[in-house]
């Protein structure tokens, strides 16, 4: 029930749709915790979160870039390990369902060890 109600909320993956699902992932993921903990989402209360602000800008996502692999790199000779799919929406970037956004940066890594 509650993601038929969030679903209906947020709308089809049309324009705006899309920025109000990038944005609350974005929120979310910027409120788990490393060990990736469940966040409440009071989908009552959606409007609260205030979806249709903007998403960061270009160098605030490369800001959000940066702390990310520092976050997740071991030592500074370590590889960061990061999920593909959660790379998009931890920096602030659209996202459209694919999770293709960054992910190539991920595939960048792998190949190269």
């Amino acid at each position: 029930m509650g993601s038929a109600l969030l679903a209906n909320k947020l709308g089809a993956w049309d324009r705006a749709s899309t920025h109000r699902r990038s944005r609350l992932s974005h929120l979310i993921r910027r409120q788990q915790s490393q060990n990736e903990d469940a966040v409440w989402v009071p989908v009552q209360e959606l409007e609260s979160w205030r979806l249709d602000d903007p998403l960061p800008s270009p160098s605030e996502q490369f800001d959000n870039l940066i702390l990310l692999v520092g976050d997740r790199q071991p030592s500074s000779a370590a590889w960061a390990v990061l999920e593909p799919g959660g790379i998009s929406a931890w920096v602030g970037a659209p996202i459209t369902g694919s999770n293709e956004e960054l992910g190539w940066l991920v595939e960048q890594g792998v190949s190269e060890r």
